[in-house]
């Protein structure tokens, strides 16, 4: 049984945005692939979680077993070695052969065959950037309100931690969606008295139902029905509780 994440389609989503032409330094055009900026500690570290996603997406393909596995390596192999063997001070030119149109496609079917394999159903990238556009209004909302200091300053952590997340799903998939979403809620847990003494309700509310996007897009995975930690599940009653009815 395939484990509850789709490796290949997180390499195929970034791989589709890899596959444009670019003429500008190769670290802008890998950086906005990973959602990251150029040249910081970020950008390594999720450039080797790339390399390492692809690893995952090979291994995902082989477990498929079959011949009907000989295309799909085919199409994923050149890409994977293109991004080993990257050099960031060549141009981009010299690696997007191995992002065409054919290789994109056969990724794409290969994904819908993993899903049909899967029993978990991961999220898509589109209620990903749905989940993330509310995050980001929340922050937003949040950094020109007058909350208290203290309550803004808990909800800010939350929504970082959030928006982190979902900014690197391409790459980290629903281990980071877990970690996100265990200590934004292990944080309301502990800071609830803070934020229900909070003179503006309709902010903690709003920040709160953003951070609480992470949950609905676990919804589907076993994880969040049966393995959740205790102190989550009752992070999640202060949630119910600070959102009211």
């Amino acid at each position: 049984m395939l484990d509850d994440d789709n490796h290949v389609a997180r390499f195929l989503d970034v791989a589709r945005s890899l596959s444009a032409t670019f003429d500008g330094p190769l670290p802008h055009h890998i950086a906005r692939a990973l959602g990251t900026q150029p040249n910081t500690r970020e950008f390594y570290w999720r450039v080797v979680a790339l390399m390492e996603l692809g690893e995952r997406a090979r291994a995902q393909i082989l477990e498929l077993g079959g011949p009907g596995q000989v295309p799909y390596l085919a199409a994923l192999d050149p890409m994977l070695q293109a991004i080993r063997e990257i050099d960031l001070q060549r141009p981009w030119s010299q690696y997007i052969s191995a992002f065409h149109a054919g290789t994109l496609g056969q990724l794409e079917i290969c994904v819908q065959y993993v899903n049909e394999r899967s029993r978990y159903a991961p999220p898509s990238p589109e209620d990903v950037q749905r989940v993330l556009n509310e995050v980001e209004a929340a922050i937003a909302e949040l950094l020109e309100s007058d909350i208290e200091a203290e309550a803004k300053e808990i909800l800010l952590e939350m929504l970082r931690e959030a928006e982190n997340a979902l900014r690197g799903y391409r790459i980290f998939g629903i281990a980071g969606l877990r970690r996100a979403m265990e200590r934004t809620i292990g944080a309301s847990f502990v800071h609830h008295e803070v934020l229900k003494r909070s003179k503006n309700p309709g902010v903690v509310k709003r920040s709160v139902r953003a951070v609480g996007g992470l949950v609905t897009l676990l919804r589907n995975v076993d994880f969040v029905a049966r393995q959740l930690p205790a102190t989550v599940v009752q992070g999640l009653e202060f949630i119910r509780g600070l959102l009211g009815p």
